[in-house]
């Protein structure tokens, strides 16, 4: 399942591979180029630079996966908090938003916002084989680059890379898959917009940030997703303002830097 928004910074960039590539990431490049609709240019030996030209920067396949090079910088899947707060469980700890969500083995929750996925990848550990993590991801690049990643990063750490392959996700916009769902479809429906606002702890959502888009949930959102939603709605907040309450939420765990609100449908 597909989306249409390109961003500006997509509409920029060119595909291309790692120095001397293999046949097989000449191929996964070209492909990847298609599906975009992003122009493929041959590496051919030569600096990134080079290849660049013009361009904002450069979507590198590579035999460790799919990264993002922009202005010097490179960004690539990484699981992020996530490997922390699956070890935290395993070892009998507290996760903040599993027990908002409350979850347990065999539900079945979408991620509406997937961005890195950690949440969907705590929410698959919690939720176990016996259950499902469906994400959804507006970006076409970072749905590329995620999706690719879940399916192929590499861990000792058997417990959370089996989350991960769990996670299934889908390139389309919440608005578009919420109204073809069908009623009470997933156990947990869960929203974590993307807001202007930041904080220096989250660095290392850069990728997020520079590939996503702002957005805010509309009512009429919201209201397909109670009628989505078997049992609750969850919605995480970083603005510290009313928003959640005029979508309907009730704030059931308030923090320094996050609140998360609730609808028990």
């Amino acid at each position: 399942m597909r989306g249409e928004t390109v961003s500006p910074v997509d509409s920029n960039l060119i595909i291309t591979t790692s120095l001397s590539p293999i046949d097989s990431l000449e191929v996964t490049a070209r492909s990847l180029s298609q599906r975009l609709g992003i122009p493929y240019v041959e590496r051919r030996n030569r600096s990134l630079r080079e290849v660049t030209g013009s361009n904002a920067g450069a979507i590198v396949v590579e035999s460790s996966g799919i990264s993002l090079r922009l202005g010097g910088s490179v960004f690539r899947f990484h699981p992020n908090m996530a490997k922390l707060r699956v070890s935290q469980l395993i070892k009998g700890g507290r996760d903040r938003l599993v027990e908002v969500m409350e979850l347990s083995p065999g539900d079945r929750v979408l991620d509406c916002t997937c961005g890195l996925a950690a949440d969907a990848i705590v929410a698959s550990f919690v939720v176990t084989q016996s259950g499902l993590v469906h994400a959804l991801e507006v970006s076409p690049v970072l749905y590329e680059i995620v999706s690719q990643g879940l399916s192929t990063y590499a861990d000792p750490f058997k417990e959370l890379v089996d989350a991960m392959r769990r996670v299934q996700v889908f390139n389309v916009s919440y608005s578009d898959y919420l109204r073809r769902a069908s009623d009470n479809e997933y156990d947990v429906v869960y929203f974590d917009p993307m807001f202007e606002q930041t904080y220096e702890s989250s660095k290392g959502l850069e990728i997020v940030r520079i590939l996503g888009k702002p957005d805010t949930p509309s009512c009429d959102d919201i209201a397909e997703a109670v009628r989505v939603a078997k049992r609750l709605v969850v919605m995480k907040d970083r603005t510290k303002g009313t928003r959640l309450y005029e979508l309907g939420f009730d704030v059931v765990s308030a923090g320094d830097k996050i609140d998360y609100g609730v609808i028990r449908v």
